[in-house]
């Protein structure tokens, strides 16, 4: 009998020991980030002790560390790259500001595989810059007040692997467009992109992805201008209001794709709820073929209608 409990005893034991270190490693230490407080002074190496007192310090540090970036509150005025493979996690959007220190270029640039979160970019050329083919996450930020647009994405092959997605932030008062985006893999979600000097989002050709449950209002522009040619794009379940010209613009230079358009709320825009424009020909079919407006959208008070016909801009 005592043998056979001394042996449940080690079986219980030998278990919790498995457990333990299969779970250790998802455990997140302070070890585990390079530290930013732009009060800091005296030593800095990045630890939670001694933190650096310049993000790119933090990042070019945790490029060779293989490590992630994490920044406490304050104000920081630079320029930054946040290289392959790197996160950098503020601790609250409204507590964390990056200000451009070089106005004629992006106060961000992010490359391949790397992320941004809960901090507020403001006052470059650009807000934030993803480089050509490179996968990248922004996530509960702020993008405000800069010369041209706010969020400036370039091209890349159509892949998951280099997939941008843009969620749960605000993108506000930017001179140019919201975010602008070349052709991509893309999600762009649960944002606020208002008051814009031109659109709130405008999409490229040949681009593939999804722009869902955002707040589009008040851009001096059309709320979300997508190219149809070469793309498949799900537009659903967003909210386009008070736009000074239409709420969503489908236009073509001619190429079929596929854009879907559905449960939207498309309200109080200053010309068409839907606008279709053609720069070169595309007949009837190639817009029955490209163009789906699912029935379940909502329209009130667009100043010109809600769909529009299609107007041939050649």
């Amino acid at each position: 009998m005592k043998k056979r409990l001394n042996k449940k005893i080690i079986a219980f034991l030998t278990a919790l020991i498995i457990i333990a270190g299969t779970f250790s490693g998802f455990q997140v230490t302070a070890g585990d980030y390079i530290y930013v407080d732009d009060d800091a002074n005296g030593t800095m190496d990045g630890s939670s002790d001694h933190p650096y007192d310049e993000i790119q310090d933090a990042i070019d540090k945790a490029e060779k560390k293989e490590k992630d970036v994490k920044i406490r509150k304050g104000t920081y005025r630079e320029n930054i790259r946040i290289w392959k493979g790197i996160e950098v996690n503020g601790s609250d959007k409204d507590e964390v500001f990056i200000i451009a220190d070089d106005d004629e270029t992006a106060v961000v640039k992010m490359y391949y595989d790397s992320a941004l979160r809960k901090v507020t970019v403001r006052d470059g050329e650009v807000g934030i810059e993803v480089r050509e083919g490179a996968k990248a996450l922004i996530n509960d930020c702020k993008i405000k007040d800069n010369d041209e647009d706010g969020i400036r994405i370039k091209g890349a092959d159509v892949d998951h692997k280099k997939e941008v997605i843009v969620i749960n932030s605000t993108i506000e008062n930017n001179d140019w467009t919201g975010i602008y985006m070349e052709n991509r893999k893309f999600k762009i979600e649960d944002n606020v992109i208002l008051n814009n000097g031109k659109d709130g989002i405008d999409l490229d050709r040949d681009s593939e992805g999804s722009v869902r449950d955002n707040q589009i209002k008040d851009n001096d522009g059309v709320g979300l201008k997508v190219n149809v040619d070469g793309a498949e794009v799900y537009i659903k379940k967003n909210t386009f209001r008070n736009n000074d010209r239409d709420g969503i613009e489908v236009r073509t230079k001619g190429e079929r794709g596929f854009v879907q358009i559905e449960k939207n709320k498309l309200y109080k825009n200053d010309r068409w709820g839907i606008a279709r424009v053609a720069r070169q020909a595309f007949s009837d079919d190639d817009w029955f073929s490209s163009l789906k407006i699912i029935g379940d959208n909502i329209y009130w008070e667009n100043d010109y209608g809600n769909v529009a016909p299609v107007y041939n801009a050649f």
